[in-house]
Formats: C-alpha cells, sequence, structure tokens
C-alpha cells in the first residue's frame, strides 16, 4: 500500500508530521509496523498560508500502481472539494481504482452540525494559526457553504471508500478562549459512525507523535483497519470478476 500524507492549514509537508523530539512518525516508526514495511510513504505539500495572495489547495494526486491510503488535513476550497468530489466517482487508472483507496482524517473539519459549527470552526482556527483578523475568519467561514453537500457527496461514493475520522482531546488557547479547534462533531463524516477522540492531543500535536506507542498506536491502527478493508474488498471484486468470465465462457 501506498501511503500519501496531506497536511492542513498553516502546515507543510514535514513539520506537520514532527515531533519535538525530531520523530516524524510516517519516516520513523509507520515503515516498522507489520502492514506497512514495504509501503511508500510520502507526504504532500502545498502552500497553506492564507494570508498568501498565491494561495494553492491541494488537488487528488495518483501515485503509481497499487492500494493507497491518504492522512488528510486539509480544508480545501469549496469548489475545489467539490470538483474534486465530482471526479472521484469516475475515478480510473491504470491499476488503481476507487475500491483501492481508504482514509484517516486527523482533526479535519467535515459537516459538523451546522454551519454555526464550521464559523466556530473558522474562528477558533485563526486564532491559533494566523491570528484573528476579520478577512481570515470569513475566509474559513466561506468554506462551509457546502461543506455539508460535500460531506453527503463524499458518503454517497459507490464504492465509497473507507474511512477513519479523529478529533483532538485537547483544547487549545486560540485568543478568544480554550476550544476545540475541530471538535468530534465537526470531525465527524458520517454520522453513524462518530470520530474518535485521541485524548492528551490537540489541533497541533494530533499529528506530531514522540514515540510509538499510545496516539501512534491509534492512528496505526485505524491505518491498519482501512488496508484490511481495503484488501478484503479487492477480493472480493477479484471473485466477481471471475465468476463473471466463467459464467460468460462458452
Amino acid at each position: 500500500m501506498d501511503i500519501c500524507a496531506i497536511h492542513g492549514l498553516g502546515g507543510n509537508a514535514v513539520d506537520t508530521w514532527t515531533a519535538k523530539n525530531g520523530k516524524m512518525w510516517l519516516r520513523d516508526y509507520l515503515p516498522s509496523t507489520g502492514y506497512f514495511s514495504q509501503s511508500r510513504v510520502m507526504t504532500f505539500g502545498y502552500d497553506s498560508d492564507l494570508t498568501s495572495k498565491h494561495l494553492s489547495f491541494p488537488r487528488w494526486t495518483s501515485c503509481e500502481k497499487g492500494k493507497q491510503s491518504f492522512v488528510p488535513r486539509s480544508y480545501g476550497h469549496k469548489d475545489d472539494i467539490s470538483q474534486a468530489l465530482s471526479k472521484l466517482a469516475g475515478f480510473r487508472y491504470p491499476g488503481l481504482n476507487l475500491s483501492q483507496v481508504g482514509l484517516v482524517f486527523l482533526a479535519t473539519p467535515h459537516i459538523g452540525s451546522s454551519i454555526a459549527d464550521w464559523n466556530d470552526f473558522a474562528v477558533a482556527a485563526a486564532g491559533v494559526f494566523l491570528g484573528v483578523r476579520s478577512e481570515i475568519v470569513n475566509a474559513l467561514k466561506s468554506f462551509g457553504d457546502s461543506a455539508v453537500e460535500d460531506g453527503s457527496l463524499f458518503l454517497a461514493l459507490s464504492p465509497r471508500p473507507p474511512f477513519r475520522c479523529f478529533a483532538e482531546g485537547r483544547k487549545m488557547d486560540t485568543k478568544i478562549g480554550l476550544k476545540h479547534v475541530v471538535s468530534k462533531a465537526s470531525a465527524t463524516l458520517d454520522p453513524s459512525s462518530p470520530a474518535h477522540v485521541i485524548m492528551g492531543t490537540d489541533h497541533k500535536t494530533i499529528c506530531k507523535f514522540d514515540s510509538n506507542l499510545d496516539a501512534f498506536m491509534i492512528v496505526n491502527s485505524a491505518l491498519n483497519e482501512v488496508y484490511a478493508e481495503i484488501v478484503s474488498r479487492s477480493a472480493e471484486d477479484q471473485s466477481s470478476e471471475r465468476r463473471v468470465r466463467y459464467t460468460q465462457s462458452p
């Protein structure tokens, strides 16, 4: 399986995943685990500074043949997300299809329960990363207009990629008080499967593990589960193809 980690607001391809002791779990811990010892692990960087006039957002990228899992934190522009989701439904690439893709979301804001939830996130995120300035808060709030629609589009995909969602357990100083930047409600993509809260992590540390224990083990377990689902689906697809060929043979 290939693993591609995509950072979020105010992050970059390396620092987002690196703990204070210099350990980058994608490089230092993950390759030594059972499922991923032979995996190609990569990060994807982009300009995530909302103050930049040249702001760019991540788009879906394809790697070479193989099953893939994404670890995203992105809050991409609503038009980019909608376009990506509309294209994802008809995703085709030699040696790779939608049934071979999985995702693990780390404190990524999804539909929440209302636009008010998204507005709360906008203020909190701006306070943590960029300073509470009206133009930044308003830019973040604008992403929430289609959040419910985008979540529904993803959940309606067939086949729908297996995924796991996580929320931070510790509040942060957002300049407007202690808050969860991405609450459990906001981090939940499918209401029937609420996001799991990783205790002891805040919005910045939920992606950084200084050891291969505790929080890392939780995320690694989620990656294992997603991988197992992908493999199971792949086996079912191959079995179905064999049955079709058998029934069509003369």
